[in-house]
């Protein structure tokens, strides 16, 4: 997604995360990772989904006013065919 890497350029929530329980060592000496929910990435996936959700509303927003410029141009155009 380069365009929203362009629009959001340093932000980065990827490692963002909730610690449950910071790491530590056990009684062996071996090291024992944190517990952590890692909520960053879900983060970053809505607001992209946010912001392509949106140009594609504007995209087809645009489309649909095109459209009715386009029937009532068409219709002027039979009005005054069928006039003749």
């Amino acid at each position: 997604m380069p365009p929203i890497e362009l629009i959001t350029s340093d932000v980065d929530f990827t490692n963002l995360r909730f610690i449950l329980k910071a790491a530590s060592t056990d009684v062996a000496g071996a090291a024992v990772p944190a517990v952590a929910i890692g909520y960053g990435m879900f983060v970053t996936n809505v607001i992209n989904f946010i912001i392509i959700a949106f140009v594609i509303f504007m995209v087809v927003k645009a489309m649909s006013y095109l459209k009715r410029k386009e029937e009532l141009l068409l219709t002027e155009i039979r009005d005054i065919l069928k006039s003749k």
